[in-house]
């Protein structure tokens, strides 16, 4: 029978009565007219607790619940589901499986196909599990958030994992992830010592490979993976600045067994210096390369260089436009499902910077656009582009009247088959480090940020809906101030805020936070959920002494599921250990 495919989900959350232990139950069913689902666990053949549930909650096809289990019960247990109509008939069963608990202690989660019930195996009657009998205490029925706080419609984030075993700890400074948007299969690479390597999870069997080669080249710089509708991956690389004509430049390798076997790697574009490289990959197995290019000739000049890689193979890299001053490009790329896009970068000229973009169907880039009239002001942050599934695109950028003046933010929508909007969009003025942007299927648009407060950060939201518009920015951070300025003004103390969207408009944010002003970065993040709004704040991983490290890396998938990846580093940047400089990974399913 057809897989029954649903939106919604009930959300885990952390054990609400002390000592509770929490077993997370994913429930599929193969029978349609499954109205709601009764999951039962027992201990030595007598029932501990039944929690019931409305299908209605399941989210692609799978009804994921969180059974809380009294602390006086732990060891091996028992859990079972029935699949219940619209009456309390049992129309499907599904086989028993056991998993271990302890006390205040998140069990592994149970996976329980629903069956019909005569095709069940081992299915019995719906009390084949005996109630519990002479002075036991009567099972307890919870109704799907009687005990709990209100369902959220998201699931939780789970404890890391590290997946390299490097005991020097002297590995991962530079990792990426991405996800399988159908399959939930997922791919990380990580820079280890002059050696990309690559490790693959495989959602059906819900385990990670060892790490595989992808090349050697000592010389890596900025990092950047993607995957497409397919099995085909791809990663791409830039040298940043070096001294070595055989390894400068731009390079990519790629894999069509979903992660398992890569090939050679190729240079796309030459050095000496190469950097800001963006990578986009389409469902259908276009993608596009785009990088910041010094000419080598003297004067130097700059420029933006792309590749397009049109299913079979790279077309040559070419400039986006002539040389200009020498100035950061600062690239900005999206791309929809049939591989059409934008790219978006920075332009100095005469003194004066300019925002340009290129829309693009296939490997040629149309001519560029500039989006605002530079003789009147000037651009002041990085350009900024998000391109929708469908190929809708919003452009943001900021701008001052004069140098060092007052600013304004502002987006310009685009639309296929109709352009540019006419004019930009004012926004509510935004004072930020870094910012990323997220279109997600539904054509809202959520930027995040981070902005200094009077003497810490804050990671912020600015959400765009359609029929809405652009809404005020929301603060993140629940406490408001707990991410402290490091008056040096080194690097390490911004958030580095980054998002992801899965296909009903769910939005993942995660951030670095450094909780007091000597101690170091956790990752935390909230979750965006369509007429829910945000989610409460959770920690996703915390490792002191150790730091969460930048840069850290999220991808999400069309049912919900999102991965984030990071790795930990002393906040001194001396001491190695075994969980330091280690690709670590955290599942928020």
């Amino acid at each position: 029978m057809k897989m029954t495919r649903l939106v919604a989900v009930l959300g885990l959350l952390a054990c609400s009565k002390a000592g509770e232990s929490l077993v997370p139950v994913d429930v599929t069913s193969s029978v349609a007219e499954v109205a709601a689902v009764s999951v039962v666990v027992a201990r030595a053949g007598k029932t501990v607790v039944e929690k019931k549930a409305d299908w209605s909650l399941a989210r692609g096809g799978i009804l994921r619940l969180g059974v809380y289990v009294d602390r006086s019960v732990s060891g091996q247990i028992a859990v079972r589901a029935n699949g219940l109509s619209p009456s309390g008939a049992v129309l499907a069963t599904a086989a028993e499986k056991t998993v271990d608990v302890a006390p205040g202690q998140v069990a592994g989660t149970v996976a329980l196909a629903l069956l019909p019930a005569r095709d069940a195996p081992d299915a019995g009657a719906p009390d084949a599990i005996a109630p519990a009998g002479g002075d036991a205490a009567p099972p307890i029925v919870m109704d799907a958030g009687a005990e709990l706080p209100p369902p959220l419609d998201h699931p939780t984030w789970r404890p890391p994992e590290r997946l390299q075993d490097n005991p020097l700890g002297d590995g991962a400074d530079n990792v990426r992830v991405a996800v399988h948007k159908t399959k939930g299969d997922a791919v990380a690479v990580f820079n280890w010592n002059g050696r990309l390597k690559a490790v693959r999870y495989d959602a059906a069997m819900k385990t990670w490979s060892g790490a595989v080669m992808i090349a050697e080249h000592p010389h890596v710089s900025g990092l950047e993976l993607g995957m497409d509708g397919g099995s085909r991956a791809f990663v791409g690389w830039d040298s940043g600045t070096n001294d070595d004509p055989a390894l400068d430049g731009v390079w990519e390798s790629h894999s069509d067994d979903g992660g398992k076997t890569w090939t050679p790697k190729a240079r796309l574009g030459p050095g000496p210096v190469a950097y800001g490289i963006v990578l986009a990959v389409a469902r259908n197995g276009r993608a596009r390369l785009a990088w910041h290019q010094d000419t080598v000739s003297l004067p130097v000049q700059t420029t933006v260089f792309s590749a397009y890689y049109d299913g079979t193979h790279w077309t040559p890299a070419a400039a986006a436009m002539a040389a200009a001053e020498t100035a950061r490009s600062d690239p900005s790329l999206g791309i929809d499902d049939t591989g059409a896009g934008v790219l978006a970068w920075q332009s100095r000229v005469a003194g004066l910077w300019h925002y340009l973009v290129s829309t693009f169907t296939g490997p040629a880039l149309d001519p560029p656009r500039e989006l605002f009239d530079s003789s009147s002001s000037y651009v002041k942050n990085n350009p900024l582009v998000a391109v929708g599934p469908d190929g809708k695109a919003v452009a943001l950028w900021q701008l001052e009247k004069t140098a060092g003046g007052p600013t304004a933010t502002v987006a310009r929508w685009y639309t296929p088959g109709a352009g540019w909007a006419a004019a930009p969009e004012p926004l509510p003025d935004l004072s930020f480090f870094f910012w990323r942007a997220v279109l997600d299927r539904t054509g809202a648009a959520t930027v995040v940020f981070d902005t200094p407060l009077s003497a810490s950060f804050n990671a912020a939201a600015l959400r765009y809906e359609p029929g809405n518009g652009w809404q005020p920015p929301t603060l993140l951070e629940m406490d408001d101030t707990a991410t402290y300025m490091n008056t040096t003004g080194e690097e390490d103390q911004y958030l580095f805020p980054i998002a992801s969207a899965d296909a009903a408009g769910d939005v993942q944010v995660v951030w670095r936070k450094r909780k007091v002003a000597a101690g170091p970065h956790s990752l935390v993040g909230r979750t965006y959920v369509p007429g829910m709004g945000w989610q409460p704040e959770v920690t996703i991983a915390e490792h002191k002494p150790l730091a969460v490290g930048h840069p850290t890396t999220l991808d999400s998938a069309d049912d919900g599921r999102a991965l984030a990846g990071f790795f930990y580093q002393d906040p001194l940047k001396m001491t190695t250990g075994v969980d330091t400089y280690q690709l670590t990974v955290a599942w928020f399913r």
